[in-house]
């Protein structure tokens, strides 16, 4: 099996903040699906760590009394709505400290070392508590992952979207065109399917690991 090759430095999203959370705004968003129609067993203390615009923040925060939201780019958490029941701040996930009913990450995970990551967040549950873990699997080999693939990649799904009357697909083709998204996207790398799995199997107790919309989506359950 091919190893992604961990990356020395977490990936900010400071330089493209603005068309990332745009592109949030118009969907689809297939975790906030699952999240609405309890995915998670709700609690007392939620923790999301890599939380960004605060969309998956906020719908936690129907579900969890006291809501932590982390994100290492300042200009991401410029985006965040408020909310009563949410606290949001800068950070490196890395030094996130406590103990909490649900520690959870939204395609975060595949900006930094995934084995390190996935560690020190499984070290941040409550006894009785929920990791959750949804993260982006790679399909195409590392040589082709590059900006003229992905602008190839954009005008496929426009037609797609198209097709479908999607009334954002070319507000969705122009943001994702963009450079600095470009330059963003073409600096990513993701995990396969099969290291995803190895990855909860070596660090996480009895993790289910399901390939779901495009997404590798794990949880496991910290006994009391």
């Amino acid at each position: 099996m091919t190893t992604t090759p961990p990356r020395p430095d977490a990936q900010s999203f400071d330089s493209c903040a603005d068309a990332f959370s745009a592109l949030l705004e118009l969907g689809p968003d297939s975790v906030a699906e699952r999240l609405r129609a309890g995915w998670l067993p709700g609690g007392r203390t939620a923790l999301d760590v890599g939380c960004g615009a605060g969309r998956h923040t906020a719908l936690l925060a129907e579900q969890y009394e006291d809501v932590r939201g982390v994100d290492l780019s300042a200009s991401m958490l410029a985006h965040a709505r408020p909310h009563e029941r949410v606290r949001y701040e800068q950070g490196d996930l890395f030094e996130v400290t406590g103990q909490y009913d649900l520690v959870f990450s939204v395609t975060t995970l595949h900006h930094v070392d995934e084995r390190a990551a996935l560690a020190h967040l499984w070290s941040l549950v409550a006894p009785g508590g929920t990791l959750a873990v949804v993260d982006c699997v790679r399909v195409l080999p590392h040589f082709l992952w590059n900006k003229v693939t992905l602008r190839a990649g954009s005008y496929l799904d426009y037609v797609r979207e198209r097709r479908r009357g999607d009334p954002h697909a070319r507000e969705r083709l122009r943001l994702k065109s963009g450079r600095q998204w470009l330059d963003h996207m073409a600096s990513d790398r993701y995990p396969t399917a099969d290291e995803w799995r190895a990855l909860a199997a070596e660090t996480l107790s009895d993790a289910t690991v399901e390939p779901h919309a495009g997404f590798m989506w794990i949880r496991a359950e910290r006994r009391s």
